[in-house]
């Protein structure tokens, strides 16, 4: 597996330069006629941000009640 240097995503916290390790997840490949099979993948940081502030915005409101 390609090993990527940082997220494409300027938002991501791994844009500048990505953290050792596995960083990201891969998702298999996609084909071009120009590349051939390019691999394709997602940031850790971008997946779990979302179910993250989801229960952290859950949690709140119950601590409120």
């Amino acid at each position: 597996m390609h090993s990527f240097s940082f997220c494409p995503n300027p938002a991501c916290i791994h844009h500048k330069a990505a953290p050792q390790g596995r960083w990201f997840v891969s998702l298999g490949f996609y084909s071009t006629k120009c590349f051939g099979n390019v691999p394709r993948y997602r940031c850790k940081v971008n997946v779990n941000s979302t179910p993250l502030s989801i229960k952290h915005h859950k949690a709140e409101e119950m601590l409120s009640i």
